[in-house]
């Protein structure tokens, strides 16, 4: 799947949501019971957003990268097994991705599945 540059995921998803609604797949009535039946979800997510958007301005992200190339020592091998061994399941998706892919292209570490 392909996203158009300068369209955001709220866009998308408002966009999307229009259609659906103007080409007659949901009506206003059903998505708003949706939409009502699903607040916690909503709440979740959006403060996870939230916390997320403020750790990065922070500069948290960044100082935990730096942290994990020190700790890994310029080794894929430490790097991809403190990823996989941190017992989260949405930790290999969510933070390693892209510290791993913040290493590569700053320092040139290589995953060790690619050697």
């Amino acid at each position: 799947m392909a996203r158009p540059r300068r369209v955001t995921e709220a866009i998308a998803a408002a966009s999307g949501a229009i259609l659906m609604l103007l080409g007659g797949y949901v009506g206003l009535g059903e998505a708003l019971t949706l939409v009502r039946g699903q607040w916690n979800v909503y709440g979740f997510f959006l403060g996870l957003m939230m916390t997320s958007a403020l750790a990065d301005q922070a500069g948290v992200f960044e100082v935990l990268t730096h942290q994990v190339a020190r700790w890994a020592r310029e080794s894929a091998l430490r790097l991809d097994s403190g990823r996989l061994c941190s017992g989260d399941a949405a930790a290999p998706v969510s933070l390693a991705f892209p510290v791993c892919l913040y290493l590569h292209c700053r320092y040139g570490v290589i995953s060790s599945a690619s050697q």
